[in-house]
């Protein structure tokens, strides 16, 4: 029995790291990752770009402001998902702090998708959830952000109620993206990634890249 259950998790650790590697990602180790901090709940992903990092996520979006991945003491921290947000749901958000110019560090490079070339050649993110696949989302807004506007347009909504609701928000993204582009198809599902930018709105700016779930994954 034991040797059977060898041979699947082998067969099964075969078959994801050739779908990994189809795709131009690593394999990742599920296992060591979750031993090594058990908050871990995926791994984000830009191809050619250097944002590859675990993502976490506790019921106190503070912590991972200033712990990195093993949960040691860090002013860099490590990318976390928002408190609230389930896997099921509509809008997955995750943060990262923005270290300032010329560091490469957690998401300060997000703001390179300032420039619209590196918008246009940058399409693709991935997010593979723990001991799940890759997932692909296409980048379709990069947005300049200020928290004061919440009650307008909230970034973090998890969900709609009706499609009423989703065409409003969706309309909202567009009028507000410093880049958009239209995806394939109506995504039901997208990725917000978030870093601070106060070059416009002063300790309120963010920036956020936003991309829709490409059909069929």
């Amino acid at each position: 029995m034991f040797s059977e259950m060898e041979a699947d998790a082998g067969r099964y650790r075969q078959e994801y790291e050739e779908e990994m590697r189809e795709k131009g990602l690593e394999a990742y180790d599920w296992n060591a990752l979750c031993s090594e901090n058990e908050d871990v709940k995926g791994w984000l992903c830009i191809p050619d770009t250097l944002i590859n990092f675990p993502v976490v996520g506790t019921d106190d979006n503070a912590f991972y402001l200033s712990h990195d991945f093993t949960g040691d003491k860090s002013s860099a921290g490590c990318p976390f998902m928002d408190k609230d947000t389930q896997v099921w749901d509509f809008n997955r958000v995750i943060y990262g702090h923005n270290m300032g110019a010329g560091s490469d560090a957690m998401f300060s490079t997000l703001l390179d998708y300032e420039k619209e070339d590196y918008f246009k050649e940058n399409q693709t993110i991935y997010f593979t959830d723990a001991y799940g696949s890759a997932t692909a989302y296409q980048v379709m807004a990069v947005v300049k952000y200020s928290i004061d506007d919440l009650a307008e347009w909230d970034f973090r909504i998890r969900n709609h109620e009706d499609m009423e609701s989703y065409n409003a928000w969706m309309e909202q993204l567009q009028g507000r993206a410093l880049y958009y582009e239209e995806p394939d198809h109506a995504p039901a599902s997208i990725i917000t990634l978030a870093t601070c930018d106060r070059r416009v709105f002063g300790k309120s700016g963010r920036f956020l890249v936003i991309a829709g779930k490409v059909t069929g994954q």
